[in-house]
């Protein structure tokens, strides 16, 4: 009799170390949907995934990133042994067990598929052995899908991540995918005394905003500043103390340093003294 395979029990809120070195403790509770925001649930559309990820990352983005050579050949094992669970594995069991219960239909009852004549030989009871494809060779560690989640967590933190390889790589929310040449930020301009103006403006999945404002008899838009964390307040005093002046402001998103997408419609406040 073959030895039994003993599978260590892990205490609870630890991992398995991660190939990209990006160990996190696992949180107890329900998920959030930053967890199942981008990775689908059912395992063949996970599958599916895994593959556009992988591929890509490994052909399109190699070298982007700073992925290494090690962890390519992580992520190629990771996908071939997850293919091979979902795709070929499991199926060629389910496959069996419906040739078992259509055989145990066919003693008891003479049960066939439609169309299909009952045989005229006696049946012989099915092999108890399963015929499966073989097995990707590399062996790897259990909780694929955690290292993944490691590992883009990894890739958005890079300097070089932008929103359109977030959407390629699909490892941003569905529901957020916006096309980033036509994303238009909604600002709102609100007076405070002294000629202040606060600028309210939505993040959403960017980084920041680009400003740009004219006033008074101005005919142009002059960049005014960055911002990263709404709201904005331009603390420029009034061109002419005491007098009030009508400002024209607009703001276009920034991923990392770079303006994405379309302007804003253009915000009017008129000032106070």
């Amino acid at each position: 009799m073959p030895n039994p395979i003993i599978v260590p029990v892990e205490p609870e809120g630890s991992v398995p170390p991660s190939p990209f070195g990006l160990d996190t403790p696992r949180r107890k509770g329900k998920r959030t949907m930053a967890d199942s925001d981008f990775i689908p649930s059912g395992d063949a559309d996970f599958v599916i995934w895994l593959g556009n990820f992988v591929t890509k990352l490994t052909t399109v983005y190699n070298g982007t990133f700073g992925i290494t050579a090690a962890q390519i050949t992580a992520l190629n094992a990771d996908y071939a042994n997850m293919r091979y669970i979902i795709a070929d594995y499991l199926p060629a069991f389910d496959a069996a067990k419906k040739n078992r219960v259509a055989y145990k239909d066919l003693m008891r009852k003479g049960r066939t598929a439609t169309g299909v004549p009952i045989p005229t030989t006696a049946q012989a009871v099915p092999a108890p052995s399963v015929a499966v494809p073989v097995a990707p060779a590399t062996a790897v560690l259990p909780n694929i899908e955690l290292r993944m989640r490691l590992l883009i967590r990894q890739l958005k933190a890079n300097s070089a991540y932008t929103l359109a390889a977030g959407t390629d790589l699909q490892i941003v929310p569905p529901g957020s995918v916006i096309d980033p040449a036509n994303v238009k930020p909604k600002v709102r301009g609100v007076a405070k005394p002294s000629g202040a103006v606060v600028l309210n403006w939505t993040k959403g999945s960017y980084d920041g905003i680009l400003i740009e404002s004219k006033r008074g008899a101005e005919t142009t838009f002059t960049f005014l500043d960055r911002d990263f964390s709404s709201p904005y307040v331009d603390t420029r005093p009034n061109v002419a103390a005491g007098v009030p002046e009508l400002r024209t402001y607009r703001v276009r998103y920034l991923q990392g340093d770079q303006p994405v997408g379309l302007f804003s419609d253009d915000i009017k406040v008129s000032t106070l003294v």
